[in-house]
């Protein structure tokens, strides 16, 4: 669990790696949402923002003052580590992860996930993401041109379009032969 507060910029720079790390090791979701999981990670990552009002006794009893702040929980164990952690000492976390996290393929074939592995795996993961976004955009643009607009979105005529100014002269010829 990530402690921060929005007003610190040290969580924010803190939070750059904290959501790679998660996006890398924590459960995938297939949707923006987050509602439809496609897999379970080895870690659930979490955060609580430490200027809100209703976190602020649970921060106190956390002993969380120095943000950002990590709480390290494993199953019925509870809470096996806490510390503070700024962007300067992220690889406190890794090596807590690493130490804590139930077994993973890399771990058991002898060594730990290191930062510049992570990094280039969430670069490898970010960029399939932008690839599945781009198609996405493809396929709403090509079904946006295939398919007319509905009857009540159909453009109205402008003020200076033909048909418009037609029906207003078919009135005033009509209305000056009537004088």
């Amino acid at each position: 669990v990530k402690v921060y507060a929005s007003w610190c910029k040290t969580c924010q720079v803190f939070d750059i790696r904290y959501r790679k790390l998660a996006s890398q090791l924590g459960d995938k979701y297939g949707d923006a949402a987050g509602n439809e999981l496609l897999s379970r990670g080895n870690v659930r990552f979490a955060q609580m923002k430490f200027d809100d009002p209703n976190n602020e006794e649970m921060c106190k009893l956390l002993n969380a003052t120095k943000l950002p702040y990590i709480l390290i929980y494993k199953g019925s164990q509870g809470k096996v580590a806490d510390f503070q952690c700024g962007p300067a000492k992220f690889q406190m976390l890794i090596d807590a992860v690493n130490e804590f996290a139930d077994p993973m393929e890399e771990m058991m074939s002898g060594g730990s996930v290191g930062e510049e592995e992570m990094e280039w795996r969430v670069a490898q993961e970010q960029e399939e993401q932008r690839q599945i976004q781009q198609q996405q955009q493809q396929q709403q643009q090509q079904r946006e041109r295939s398919s007319p607009l509905p009857q009540q979105e159909q453009p109205r005529p402008a003020y200076g379009d033909i048909q418009y100014q037609s029906s207003i002269g078919a009135r005033s010829s009509s209305s000056s032969s009537s004088s």
